[in-house]
């Protein structure tokens, strides 16, 4: 998650602060951001129980996974209204339309994660727009409404002629 002064000013921000929900004492990167010099932009919140909060205090989601193969998390990102940055290879990315999200051919690409950061935070005005569209789409997929769609799909079968159904009507399980 990224989160910058709320200023009016033009241009990305200088003092742009990360926030990573990494447990702090399980893994490399408090070191890295360390011997980096980064320690005082990223902060390794842990675990939380906030985390609507936290999304809410912060600007855009950036989900650069080599491999997610289904990911709530950014269903939780647009529900709270940000704009996601992730890469083509993120579970869930298929929801994400370009209107919500920029989506990076190479999550290993840092030179196009930090361009598309780049330009996304020096426009505000973009930054609030694609967040209207993020709440948009999960709001489409809420739990209600694919509930529902299943709930209908349920329905469909049961309503179906026997013969008309995939196993023949002999009552076999299939895949969907």
């Amino acid at each position: 998650m990224v989160s910058t002064p709320r200023s009016s000013g033009p241009g990305p921000s200088t003092s742009v602060r990360r926030l990573a929900s990494a447990q702090a004492s399980c893994c490399p990167y408090p070191r890295l951001a360390t011997e980096l010099g980064l320690q005082e932009r990223v902060s390794f919140l842990g675990f939380r129980r906030d985390i609507p909060a936290v999304m809410q205090a912060v600007d855009l989601f950036v989900f650069p996974s080599r491999y997610e193969a289904c990911s709530l998390v950014l269903l939780e990102a647009a529900a709270s209204g940000l704009p996601i940055v992730a890469a083509r290879t993120t579970g869930g990315a298929e929801l994400l339309s370009r209107g919500c999200s920029v989506l990076v051919k190479d999550p290993d690409d840092l030179h196009e994660l930090a361009a598309e950061l780049n330009q996304l935070l020096a426009n505000p005005a973009e930054l609030a727009r694609m967040g209207e569209e993020s709440r948009r789409i999960a709001l489409a997929n809420s739990w209600q409404v694919m509930a529902q769609h299943y709930l209908q799909l349920y329905r469909d079968l049961l309503q179906s002629p026997r013969d008309e159904r995939a196993d023949g009507g002999r009552g076999e399980a299939r895949t969907i």
